[in-house]
């Protein structure tokens, strides 16, 4: 660690009688154990980075599943995603990154196999198992599951306890081409509750032109003359071109004309119909529930091949993957209108791309797919600072069961500083940031940086996020010693943590540093003089005020008793003639913060403790005053009068020259 110098930047509680005792016995119980629970959130302590990958009590995150499309679509299609997004879940294998699924799975990163068989990759989307028996559902082969049950049956083995389901009850789905139908129909029949997002790319989600073309080709076997495109008559005068057309697609594409995958995402087709019988404004926000993404592809070259589209990855349009739907307005000129969608995104991203580099460009050269999944910004929490963390004389203040703003810390201390991250889902590759910067101007404000931290000491790497056990209190938190210049000053602290997808968060506290001279908190200060006459006879005083609270414009100090009945205050005398004075002091009970200290929104006062006439202060010196301890925080209040005006005062916390005369506490 080291002091900022010269403006450079280095980027934290009888049977009656039995009745009753057993009522006490059981109240007790419960409030050890929610004392207990409360006491290990607060005192849990961190553990060491490596713990991320050897210790299987501390975050994991939800798996992700991989699906892949109709026809050549494969496991292997996600080979690129899985090796990219690979780098940022190393940090939880627990020494083996084998996923459960097939040989293209990494641990947390599953790709499911929807079959290796030209029939498997060409069937249907939504034949459903009810018992032991498949049912029909509108298809010609409904002894075969279809893909939205086996994308069913491959969710609940991934969430046994053997697996994932010993830390989550969710999955991430991310899905291309026919696979995000799949994804869609399972959730249409099986609910949300086992999803936490959907991401889908080059989704046919209204259909696609060239389903419709296949079935077109399909059914002109028998009869050529019904087909809607024009051939060249040379391939027409060949009776079984279209056995070679098709025959040649299976073989190389392994696109089967007959097969049910084409029937379902033909436009218009049975099963799009029923899946997108639910339809949303163009504008609607969002619903509750699942969070779905859209990240569709487009090529330049698109409109030579989808006339009726402006824009497609030479595939499926962008409308139909972003599940928009258009309708025809009549007229002399037909033009399609865009009047609803299927779902409702919570982000959609262009990327440039035609249907096959789909799965590949998600990921490179931006990795769209990362911010996707990683999308909720950490939550970033101080829960503690602590003053001579190890030592006798350590202190901790709790800022979760007592927080304090600003945490007024002993002189010649060391301070450190912990706090908790939440809402990441990737916190071993989440990182944070130290800086600390010295109120220099309590008025306007101004500050200046005085110390940061941006890389580890050690091994001039991030300051990465470590795991707390069992996710007590949190999945990820961080510790870290801090500096401060000069003792008597103020400052704020400010923690950034960052994660990979550019997601940013902070918390900022301010911490007053005490001078080794002050035997009392001082919390608030003493200020300038608001005049509240209109005579010119009035005056405003003004004393140099030490304390950690530069505010103006407020003529009560508020003070803290951490022991003691009799405050200590140094005046001076002198006082203009004429003057009549008094000193108050008040009990207070609401605590308040300096960011928003103003005249409008003081603390209230609550009971006044003693009255003291200036007379009681004719001399400069010591004054003493027996206060009691009703209350922890207390007020003086200052008035200073004559015949025509009413000022209120600044004049006891003060320093002459080099000589500090700071309020103190005792016993006696």
């Amino acid at each position: 660690m080291g002091i900022l110098r010269n403006g450079e930047l280095l980027m934290l509680r009888t049977r009656k009688k039995m009745y009753k005792s057993l009522n006490i016995i059981i109240i007790n119980f419960v409030l050890l154990l929610l004392f207990a629970s409360f006491s290990n959130t607060i005192n849990a302590e961190l553990l060491d980075y490596e713990q991320w990958g050897l210790n299987s009590t501390v975050y994991r995150p939800s798996p992700v599943l991989f699906l892949h499309g109709f026809a050549q679509g494969g496991p292997e299609n996600w080979g690129s995603a899985v090796g990219i997004l690979g780098e940022y879940f190393s940090e939880y294998y627990e020494g083996s990154e084998v996923g459960y699924l097939n040989e293209g799975s990494n641990r947390y990163l599953e790709v499911i196999n929807f079959g290796d068989s030209v029939e498997d990759r060409n069937s249907s989307v939504d034949t459903y198992k009810v018992g032991d028996h498949y049912v029909e559902a509108g298809k010609r082969n409904p002894g075969d599951p279809g893909w939205a049950d086996k994308v069913a049956d491959t969710i609940t083995n991934l969430l046994a306890g053997d697996k994932y389901g010993s830390y989550t009850d969710k999955v991430n789905l991310v899905c291309h081409s026919m696979g995000g139908l799949a994804a869609r129909e399972y959730l249409r029949m099986n609910g949300e509750t086992k999803v936490d997002k959907l991401i889908m790319t080059g989704t046919p989600n209204i259909g696609t032109f060239w389903a419709n073309l296949a079935l077109n080709l399909h059914e002109s076997r028998l009869n050529p003359s019904d087909l809607w495109i024009d051939i060249p008559g040379l391939i027409q005068s060949d009776p079984d071109y279209l056995d070679k057309v098709d025959s040649t697609l299976v073989q190389y594409l392994a696109i089967d004309f007959d097969g049910d995958a084409i029937v379902d995402m033909s436009l218009c087709s049975p099963f799009l119909g029923i899946l997108n019988a639910t339809t949303y404004p163009l504008d609607a926000v969002p619903p509750e529930g699942i969070k779905c993404y859209t990240i569709y592809g487009e090529s330049p070259w698109a409109i030579l091949m989808e006339p009726w589209e402006d824009d497609s990855d030479m595939i499926v349009g962008v409308k139909s993957q972003r599940g928009i739907i258009s309708e025809l307005v009549s007229g002399d000129t037909p033009i399609y209108i865009d009047s609803a969608r299927v779902f409702v995104p919570k982000e959609e991203i262009s990327i440039r791309a035609i249907h096959g580099q789909e799965p590949d460009k998600i990921v490179s050269p931006e990795n769209h797919l990362l911010k996707i999944i990683d999308f909720t910004p950490p939550k970033t929490t101080l829960i503690k600072v602590i003053e001579n963390e190890g030592q006798a004389d350590e202190i901790v203040h709790d800022l979760i069961s007592n927080p304090e703003n600003p945490v007024i810390v002993g002189p010649n201390t060391t301070i450190t500083v912990e706090g908790m991250v939440e809402d990441e889902y990737l916190p071993a590759s989440s990182w944070v940031t130290f800086e600390v910067y010295k109120i220099t101007d309590g008025q306007t404000g101004d500050s200046e940086l005085v110390w940061a931290k941006l890389t580890d000491d050690v091994t001039g790497d991030s300051i990465f996020l470590c795991p707390y056990e069992n996710q007590d209190p949190g999945p990820a938190g961080f510790k870290e010693e801090i500096e401060f210049a000069e003792p008597g000053s103020k400052y704020i602290f400010y923690v950034f943590t960052y994660d990979h997808s550019g997601n940013i968060d902070n918390f900022s506290i301010g911490i007053f540093y005490e001078h080794p001279m002050a035997d009392a908190t001082v919390e608030a200060a003493w200020f300038y003089g608001t005049n509240f006459g209109s005579s010119s006879n009035c005056h405003v005083f003004y004393q140099e005020c030490y304390s950690p609270i530069l505010t103006p414009y407020l003529y009560r100090t508020f003070i803290r008793r951490p022991s003691g009945t009799i405050l200590h205050i140094y005046t001076f005398d002198y006082w203009y003639q004429g003057w009549s004075w008094n000193l108050e002091v008040w009990g207070v009970s609401e605590k308040w913060s300096e960011f928003t200290l103003t005249w409008d929104n003081r603390p209230p006062l609550v009971v006044k403790v003693a009255t003291f006439a200036g007379s009681t202060f004719s001399s400069d010196g010591w004054h003493t005053l027996n206060i009691g301890d009703s209350y922890d925080m207390y007020c003086l209040k200052l008035s200073i009068e004559n015949s025509s005006c009413f000022v209120g005062g600044v004049r006891f916390v003060s320093r002459e020259g080099d000589v500090l005369y700071r309020p103190y506490w005792t016993e006696e």
